[in-house]
């Protein structure tokens, strides 16, 4: 099994160098109106999009990270293996032109040879912000989802409003709006 996920997973991945390298992309509207029409539309989750990079979380469980992730809007896409059979060891998921991975870091570490996963304690060197209408009602939804509570949304002197949730895997989201 381990050796058909890590064929999968290099498949996957190279397809989504094809799209990041914009190897693949949608066809294109035929006169400007549509130009303008497709412009203001977000792309569709079933369509090929050409995507310029798309962060990556790591977890051990994927499958309460992509329940805490669709809490916040997103829409899983692709999920491997895709026979349903075992756990998740990849997905995407997409929030409108946002594209974020989900990746098993056990099953990485071990084809890969490094070491992926939250790091553990409070101290983070990033986080994933998800900018959404309303802070506080997104935050207590992320919180029935399987998210844990860092800092309660407030309001920040720099004209935003946001409040730190941590995902099932431990990675800090920032759930933040602008207020002025």
């Amino acid at each position: 099994m381990r050796a058909v996920v890590t064929s999968q997973w290099i498949s996957g991945l190279a397809m989504a160098a094809a799209v990041t390298l914009g190897l693949t992309s949608t066809a294109a509207p035929q006169d400007s109106n549509a130009t303008a029409s497709a412009a203001a539309n977000s792309p569709q989750p079933t369509q090929q999009v050409a995507r310029y990079g798309q962060p990556t979380l790591y977890g051990h469980d994927l499958v309460p990270m992509i329940t805490f992730y669709e809490s916040l809007g997103f829409e899983e896409l692709y999920r491997m293996p895709e026979d349903g059979e075992g756990p998740p060891v990849f997905a995407t998921l997409q929030n409108d032109t946002f594209f974020l991975a989900l990746a098993s870091a056990d099953e990485i570490s071990d084809a890969t040879g490094l070491d992926f996963g939250p790091l553990p304690g409070r101290r983070r060197s990033n986080d994933l912000t998800v900018l959404v209408e309303d802070v506080d009602k997104t935050w207590r939804a992320s919180i029935r989802a399987g998210g844990r509570p860092v800092s309660r949304p407030q309001d920040f002197w720099w004209g935003e409003r946001g409040g730190f949730v941590s995902d099932p895997a431990g990675n800090y989201v920032h759930i933040s709006t602008h207020n002025e």
